[in-house]
């Protein structure tokens, strides 16, 4: 098989993956300008101002020893820092190393379900995701729970903003490290429960589309990452209509 035949497959193959990380990144910027639109632009003169840690739960992560082979290459999944970066503002589906059910008990790792959110707090400070289901995660990151309960994506676009709003003030460029304080010290203005859940009510599509998009881009890059050995070898040829 020629060259140009494989170039062609494999240059089909990233137009496609090019194509659906667009559309990601469409659906992100929605949700953020819905977020805007009702919560900083759209905010009212009733609503209450609160610290951010008033409305999410911070959950400190931990590593298990690992010296103790018992703790690790299980089936739950464990996150570094760098594992959050490299999925940042988008979701997180796997992950470079695993624990134990005896690994999370015999440490402080915390098992944080689907949907929560992740933020480094050390290291590449500031960098945040979705988690596509249950996982634990170091001590540089914390893991962050909406206390309006099921409402995780109005937490996460929250999250976004307060980022954003640090990033862009006299803090900011400082940005080294987060700790409780850095949250305790962001005042945000808050609506009523009933307002916030309606609010997840219509932006959980946009995440949910987002989700599976990411699952058909992960999909197509293990197809081109396991069909280019097979197509230089001639394993694999390409028919010609």
């Amino acid at each position: 098989m020629g060259i140009a035949a494989i170039a062609a497959v494999l240059s089909s193959l990233d137009d496609k993956i090019d194509l659906l990380h667009r559309q990601n990144q469409t659906l992100e910027a929605m949700a953020e300008t819905l977020f805007r639109q009702w919560f900083v632009e759209g905010a009212q003169e009733g609503w209450e101002e609160k610290s951010l840690l008033d409305v999410i739960d911070l959950v400190g992560g931990g590593t298990p020893k690992t010296s103790v082979v018992e703790y690790w290459d299980g089936e739950i999944p464990w996150l570094s820092g760098g594992a959050i970066a490299s999925s940042h503002k988008s979701f997180i589906v796997s992950s470079g190393k695993t624990i134990t059910q005896e690994g999370l008990e015999n440490s402080s790792a915390k098992l944080l379900p689907g949907f929560a959110t992740v933020i480094s707090a050390r290291g590449t400070v500031g960098k945040y995701a979705l988690l596509s289901r249950p996982m634990t995660y170091s001590q540089s990151n914390y893991g962050i729970l909406p206390k309006v309960e099921g409402c995780f994506f109005f937490t996460y676009l929250m999250i976004n903003h307060a980022v954003n709003e640090l990033r862009s003030s006299a803090y900011g460029s400082v940005f080294d490290t987060i700790t409780i304080a850095t949250f305790r010290d962001i005042v945000i203005t808050v609506p009523s429960s009933d307002a916030i859940q309606n609010f997840e009510k219509m932006v959980s599509g946009y995440f949910m589309k987002k989700l599976h998009v990411l699952r058909q881009i992960q999909t197509l890059e293990n197809l081109r990452d396991t069909l280019l050995p097979r197509l230089m070898s001639g394993e694999v040829r390409v028919s010609h209509a």
